[in-house]
């Protein structure tokens, strides 16, 4: 009686681990997809020339001039990844964002 009863605990534990390694893969490759993908979507925009800068809604809860100071990225420069990560976590810093 006491075998059956641990054999049973077992299989259930043990369906319950492989479904949990099951999630766990199908969320890694998920991640691998989207960073794929997100990966060739900027290389498409890196390297070329900025020609605006807009913010939405054009009221911010910054100054303008503050906002200047805090982005990397600049007119007439090529757009560069880094630039864009630098300017997202200058304006975070701001706790404004």
């Amino acid at each position: 009686m006491v075998t059956k009863l641990l054999r049973r605990a077992y299989v259930i534990m043990s369906m319950v681990w492989l479904r949990s390694v099951q999630v766990l893969m199908m969320t890694l490759v998920g991640w691998t997809a989207m960073a794929s993908a997100a990966s060739s979507d900027t290389k498409t925009y890196e390297g070329r020339q900025i020609v605006d800068i807009q913010f939405s809604p054009p009221e911010q809860p910054v100054a303008a001039s503050d906002l200047e100071q805090a982005l990397t990225l600049k007119k007439g420069v090529p757009l560069q990844m880094a630039d864009v990560r630098e300017s997202m976590q200058r304006l975070f810093a701001t706790g404004q964002y």
